[in-house]
């Protein structure tokens, strides 16, 4: 949004000058190269986590530990926030004391030298090559479904030659989980359905286990995905913070007073500073002196998600105290009776939540996505703060309309002090609740107790559900 603002500002400015932008050619050029930035960043972004958790494994079929995943992940997400808000805040400076000219050519100076370390070290890189289109081999095995529909599955899985998969594989039967996809890969007559080297005859009719279980997988984190939105929703609510801080005592001393705009950034540095106190300290001493080992991908997740219902809770009741003083009080003058340092704890906690779950979405993702899918896997995690962003305008929107019907004053009024954002806090603690017991029971309903044990290393919460039947 503030990026949009600052693209409308300079082409509005620079339409009162004589001649060049304000012609639409050159109009034209500038709106064209800010839509190839946002392609590029977009791009650039979903492929090099990917692309750096790929250099680890250093080849098509090698494994790697989790650990070392998890810890890239992490450090991945901090570096990336750390070195952004130093970037920003470096172009920033030099917008400001050089202008537009200047700012714009040391970015593009900035990314013409890293594209040729790039292109210089690509030797260096492990590329995997994609044999099968992704995209494909998941539209054959809903084709492949759809036209087995009414073939009758076996009672169990120990009828390993009914089913269709590749001859090197490691997978030679389907898991039972979401079942009645097994039919895609169910081979009705072997003499008819495959040749005489195991190939099927008919792409499309029957496809491949392997295939089958990677559709199973990207429908499985179709529910992450929505609750990682969900959550992304609610940390985004920090813009209300400069509203408040402006409405606070903002003094440190009698003589400094922090800008509002500033309080902000105790979330963007509660971020890296999580992830980092998580990667030497929390994660060593769960693996070293507990027999959980390091934290599982889901119980980071829920962690997120709890100390995100925190963080709103914080939110409502400081709100709700500021107004309240700040109305029985008589308006202005008790603003200053009320420390804008209230409004730390609830940043903290929103940035430790997302350094805490961030990297378990990204690796959580990246595995349980089939390895030609990989780039979009990473650019889903992207996805849930845009789809965030637009649905947090829909509900203000939805809000805003149904609050104001009748002529009463909106929870948005203009002035903060008539209108009621502790309420509004209120409905996205209300949503994180629910975000919660929805990934929760995900998680626990989504497998079987053998195969989440197995892949989410003895989580915490599947021991509590076990334990409680």
């Amino acid at each position: 949004m503030e990026g949009s603002q600052e693209q409308v500002r300079l082409i509005e400015e620079a339409s009162v000058q004589k001649g060049g932008l304000r012609t639409l050619p050159f109009i034209l050029v500038l709106v064209s190269s800010f839509v190839l930035i946002s392609l590029g960043a977009g791009c650039n972004r979903s492929i090099t986590t990917a692309f750096g958790a790929d250099q680890l494994a250093r080849g098509e079929n090698s494994s790697v530990d989790e650990g070392v995943l998890q810890s890239f992940f992490n450090w991945y997400y901090a570096a990336s926030g750390i070195f952004s808000f130093l970037s920003v805040t470096s172009i920033m400076y030099i917008q400001d004391h050089s202008g537009w000219k200047v700012a714009f050519s040391v970015s593009a100076i900035l990314m013409f030298l890293a594209a040729i370390l790039f292109l210089v070290s690509s030797p260096l890189f492990v590329k995997v090559k994609a044999n099968i289109s992704a995209f494909t081999g998941l539209a054959q095995a809903l084709v492949a479904a759809f036209k087995a529909r009414h073939l009758n599955l076996p009672q169990n899985n120990t009828e390993q030659a009914r089913y269709h998969h590749d001859r090197d594989s490691q997978i030679i039967k389907p898991s039972n989980r979401l079942r009645c996809l097994n039919k895609a890969c169910l081979i009705k007559e072997p003499g008819e359905d495959l040749n005489s080297d195991g190939f099927a005859l008919k792409p499309w009719e029957p496809c491949t286990v392997e295939q089958v279980e990677a559709l199973k997988s990207v429908i499985e984190v179709v529910p992450i995905w929505i609750s990682g939105t969900v959550m992304f929703l609610n940390l985004n609510q920090i813009s209300i913070v400069v509203l408040q801080a402006k409405n606070m005592d903002r003094h440190i001393t009698s003589s400094f007073e922090i800008p509002p705009a500033f309080f902000t950034m105790f979330t963007a540095v509660s971020v890296p500073i999580s992830i980092m106190f998580y990667e030497r300290i929390i994660s060593p001493f769960f693996a070293n002196h507990t027999k959980i080992g390091r934290l599982s991908l889901a119980t980071r997740m829920v962690i997120g998600l709890v100390l995100t219902c925190l963080g709103v809770a914080a939110a409502a009741i400081v709100e709700n105290a500021r107004r309240k003083t700040t109305v029985e009080g008589g308006g202005r003058r008790a603003v200053l009776t009320i420390s804008a340092m209230w409004l730390v704890p609830q940043l903290v906690l929103f940035g430790v939540a997302e350094g805490i779950s961030a990297g378990a979405q990204l690796e959580y993702y990246y595995f349980h996505f089939p390895k030609g899918m990989s780039s979009i896997a990473m650019a889903l995690f992207t996805l849930e703060n845009a789809f965030a962003g637009l649905l947090g305008s829909l509900i203000v929107n939805v809000v805003n309309s149904v609050t104001s019907y009748g002529g009463k004053v909106s929870w948005f009024a203009s002035d903060i002090n008539k209108g009621r954002y502790d309420y509004y806090y209120g409905l996205h603690g209300g949503l994180s609740m629910l975000n919660l017991m929805f990934l929760v029971c995900c998680l626990v309903q989504g497998r079987s107790k053998e195969e989440m044990t197995k892949e989410l290393n003895e989580n915490f919460f599947l021991k509590v559900v076990n334990s409680c039947e």
